[in-house]
C-alpha cells in the first residue's frame, strides 16, 4: 500500500506546551508512559520519546476531529509496529483523505470494503434479536475487513441455532460465544459502602462545571447502588454523593467534601514517578498506547483496539458503548478493585476511568474497557488540569 509522508500539523503549538520539545519536556521528567512504551516495543528511550511526541492524544483527537469532518472518512488506527504509521480508512476515497491529514506520522491510505451505514445497519438488527431475548452481548467492528464481531452469551442450544441461522445470511457477520461478555472490576463490600482503596479505584480529581470551586473526585459509577449515600476513598468518608449514573453510555459517579485539598495529581503504581500531573483531556483512537492505573494491578498499558465496542448489559436492560484496550503483556490488564481508575496517555493526558474487563469465556479477557471523558460533562463535572 502507498504510504505518504505528510505536512506538519498547524497544532504543533499545543504539542509544544504540553510536551515540553525541550529539555524541560514532561516525558524527560519520568513519564511512565514513555517507559512502558519504550519497553513494549523494544525501543530506545528517546526513540520512544520521539514517536510519543508525534502520536500524542491532543494531536491525535485533533487529527481525527479534522479527518471526520471530511466526506468519506471511516476511522483511523495508530500502527507501531513494523514502522510508526496512522491507516486512514475511508470509504473509496482513501488516498485523498490521507493527502489532507495534519499530522507528522507517514499516513497509510485504505478503503474499506464495507461503510459504517452498512456495518451499524446490520448489528443493530442482529442486537435487536438479542435484547428481545435478554441475551448479553458485544459487538465492534472490523474495519478492514468490513465484519461485524459478535461476542455472544448464548445459554441454550435454541438461541444458538438462532444465531447461527442469522449469521449464514451474512459473511459479513463472525460469532464467539462466550460465558460472560465483561465483568465490572469492582468488588463491594458490607453495608453496600465501597472503599476506594481496597474496593474501586478513585479516578480524577473533577470540579463542577456550573461552580468550578466545587471539587471532587470521580469514579466508576457500578461501585455503589442507587441507594448510596457515603464512600470511603482511601480511609475518608465522602457523605456528598453528586450525580451517579450507570445506565447505557454511562457508568461515572462523583462525590465532594469539604475541608480538602484537591490537587491535579494520579498515582501512577510506579516508585519513580510515584504520580504524575493532569495536564490536559483528549479523546482516544484505535493504537492509541496508553496506561492505567488501579488499586489491585497498579500500572498497566496497553494499545486501544476499539473504540466503539457495543456491550449489552441484560442486568440494566442497557446497551454501552466503550473504548476495549488490549493489554501489551501477559495476564490481565484490570481485575476486580481497578473500577474507576484513571486512563491516561504520555504527557499527563487524561483519557477516561476503568469500566471493566471481559469475561470468562471471552477474546477481551485480559483486556479493558474504560469509559472515554468527554462523558463526564453528564455528571457536571470536568477534570482538574493544569493547562
Amino acid at each position: 500500500m502507498k504510504v505518504l509522508t505528510l505536512r506538519k500539523s498547524m497544532v504543533w503549538g499545543i504539542t509544544a506546551a504540553l510536551f515540553g520539545m525541550g529539555t524541560s519536556s514532561a516525558m524527560e521528567q519520568g513519564d511512565p508512559v514513555l517507559e512502558a512504551y519504550a519497553s513494549s516495543y523494544d525501543l530506545s528511550y528517546e526513540e520512544a520519546r520521539d514517536r510519543l511526541a508525534m502520536i500524542n492524544p491532543v494531536e491525535m483527537d485533533l487529527l481525527e476531529k479534522q479527518l471526520s469532518a471530511l466526506p468519506g472518512y471511516v476511522g483511523m488506527r495508530i500502527v507501531h509496529k513494523p514502522e510508526l504509521r496512522i491507516q486512514v480508512f475511508a470509504d473509496g476515497n482513501a488516498t485523498q483523505l490521507a493527502a489532507k491529514a495534519r499530522t507528522r506520522v507517514p499516513i497509510e491510505p485504505v478503503n474499506v470494503p464495507r461503510s459504517i451505514a452498512q456495518l451499524e445497519q446490520e448489528a443493530t438488527a442482529v442486537s435487536a434479536v438479542l435484547r428481545s431475548r435478554k441475551i448479553g452481548h458485544m459487538y465492534y467492528f472490523d474495519l478492514p475487513a468490513g465484519r461485524i464481531e459478535f461476542h455472544i452469551e448464548a445459554k441454550t442450544t435454541a438461541d444458538r441455532e438462532l444465531l447461527n441461522s442469522l449469521s449464514s445470511k451474512s459473511a459479513g457477520i463472525r460469532i464467539t460465544y462466550v460465558g460472560s461478555v465483561m465483568e465490572e472490576t469492582a468488588n463491594f463490600v458490607g453495608g453496600q459502602n465501597v472503599n476506594g482503596s481496597q474496593s474501586c479505584t478513585s479516578g480524577f480529581t473533577v470540579y463542577r462545571i456550573s461552580n468550578p470551586a466545587v471539587r471532587g473526585v470521580i469514579t466508576a459509577g457500578h461501585c455503589t447502588d442507587s441507594n448510596q449515600s457515603s464512600v470511603v476513598v482511601n480511609g475518608v468518608n465522602f457523605s456528598n454523593p453528586q450525580n451517579r449514573m450507570y445506565l447505557g453510555n454511562y457508568d461515572q459517579m462523583w462525590f465532594t467534601q469539604a475541608g480538602h485539598t484537591w490537587t491535579n495529581t494520579i498515582a501512577t503504581g510506579q516508585s519513580e514517578p510515584a504520580t504524575i500531573q493532569i495536564n490536559a483531556t483528549a479523546s482516544p483512537q484505535v493504537g492509541l498506547f496508553l496506561c492505567k492505573f488501579g488499586q489491585t494491578t497498579l500500572q498497566t498499558c496497553g494499545e486501544v483496539i476499539q473504540t466503539y465496542a457495543q456491550v449489552y448489559n441484560p442486568d440494566n436492560n442497557s446497551t454501552g458503548s466503550w473504548i476495549l484496550v488490549k493489554n501489551i503483556l501477559l495476564g490481565p490488564m484490570t481485575m476486580a478493585g481497578d473500577s474507576g481508575g484513571p486512563v491516561f496517555g504520555s504527557g499527563g493526558v487524561a483519557l477516561g476511568i476503568v469500566i471493566g474487563r471481559g469475561g470468562q469465556g471471552s477474546p477481551n479477557i485480559d483486556n479493558m474497557f474504560f469509559a472515554p471523558v468527554s462523558r463526564f460533562g453528564a455528571i457536571n463535572v470536568s477534570i482538574l488540569t493544569t493547562n
